[in-house]
C-alpha cells in the first residue's frame, strides 16, 4: 500500500466510542394519566322529547322516535322555547345532516341548549336519497361543542 491509503483507512477505520445521550427528554421518567374513553354504546334516553330544526317533510326520524315540534319560523321558535323551559325529560334536537349549519342554526340551537334544563342531545337525521359528506357531519360535531353539546351526545344515523 501507498502510505496515503495507510493514513487514510487509519482516519477512516471506526473508533470505540461511548455513546450517550446529550440532551435528555426532561418528562421521561414521567407517566401520563390515560384518556378515560366515554361509553361505546351510548343510546338516547327513552323518554326524551325531540325537536326538529329546520327539517323537510322527506327527513325521517328513527322508528322509535317522533317530533314533538319542527321549529321552522318565529312562531314555532317561541312555541319550543316555551315547551323545552317546562320539559322535565332530556331534549333531543333533530337537524339535517346533509345540510350545513349556519351560524343562525347555531344560534337557534345554542338557544335552545341554554334552556335545556340537562345537556341536550343532538340527532343528525339524513335522507334516504342525500349522502352525508364527513366534511358535513365534522361541521355539525364542531357545532356541538359550540354550543355545550358533549360529542358523545352527538348521534349520527
Amino acid at each position: 500500500y501507498l502510505p496515503y491509503y495507510i493514513a487514510l483507512r487509519q482516519q477512516l477505520m471506526t473508533r470505540t466510542v461511548k455513546a450517550e445521550v446529550i440532551d435528555a427528554d426532561p418528562l421521561a421518567g414521567i407517566k401520563f394519566v390515560e384518556a378515560v374513553r366515554p361509553p361505546e354504546n351510548v343510546t338516547v334516553p327513552v323518554n326524551a322529547q325531540a325537536f326538529g330544526i329546520e327539517l323537510d317533510t322527506d327527513t325521517r326520524w328513527p322508528e322509535a322516535m317522533s317530533c314533538r315540534l319542527n321549529i321552522i319560523d318565529q312562531e314555532s321558535h317561541d312555541e319550543a322555547m316555551t315547551l323545552i323551559k317546562s320539559l322535565k325529560a332530556p331534549l333531543l334536537l333533530g337537524v339535517a345532516a346533509h345540510r350545513l349549519p349556519d351560524r343562525g342554526v347555531q344560534r337557534l340551537v345554542k338557544e335552545l341548549v341554554d334552556s335545556a334544563n340537562e345537556k341536550p342531545w343532538l340527532i343528525l337525521l339524513s335522507k334516504p336519497s342525500v349522502s352525508v359528506t364527513s366534511s358535513r357531519e365534522l361541521a355539525w360535531f364542531r357545532l356541538a361543542e359550540t354550543c355545550g353539546i358533549p360529542a358523545e351526545h352527538v348521534i349520527t344515523r
